[in-house]
């Protein structure tokens, strides 16, 4: 797991709209730069107001990211276009939200790893132990937790 939020982070600091966060990989330090508009990928997405993946698509709007939903049929959520495959989106990625079973992301992780985001979420019971090495060998930071809670606590 990883930890940045303004309280545990002593580095946190504001400057043009980036928040500088220092994050730990196991004994390695090393520095990634969050913009408050950043990309986010977010596969599994529904049009199911009462489905955890609309809520973080609607939350993340709010907080001023721009959000890329994806799904394989359905073309459009919230006024937003939605993406048949992760390798569709044309931004650079910052964060890839998984709301997919493990059975189904693995038919995608290769497509994932590829697009290189900063971090992968993978939101309770879309955990991946594949993925998540792969994302590691990468140094791609990958979180066990939920983007709603994330959002929610000023940890995302």
């Amino acid at each position: 797991m990883y930890s940045c939020s303004k309280i545990k982070c002593p580095t946190h600091k504001f400057s043009n709209g980036f928040v500088y966060v220092r994050l730990y990989t196991c004994a390695q330090p090393f520095k990634r730069t969050f913009h408050f508009d950043s990309a986010i990928a977010v596969t599994g997405a529904s049009k199911k107001p009462d489905r955890y993946s609309y809520r973080a698509i609607e939350q993340l709007v709010s907080a001023g990211h721009r959000v890329f939903p994806v799904h394989p049929v359905i073309s459009l959520v919230q006024g937003i276009r939605v993406f048949g495959k992760v390798e569709d989106i044309k931004a650079d990625i910052h964060t890839v939200s998984l709301y997919i079973s493990q059975e189904k992301s693995e038919k995608i992780s290769d497509a994932i790893l590829d697009i290189k985001p900063g971090r992968i979420i993978f939101n309770p019971g879309a955990e991946n132990s594949t993925l998540k090495a792969g994302a590691d060998k990468l140094g791609i930071i990958t979180i066990e937790g939920c983007t709603l809670v994330l959002l929610r606590t000023g940890q995302f």
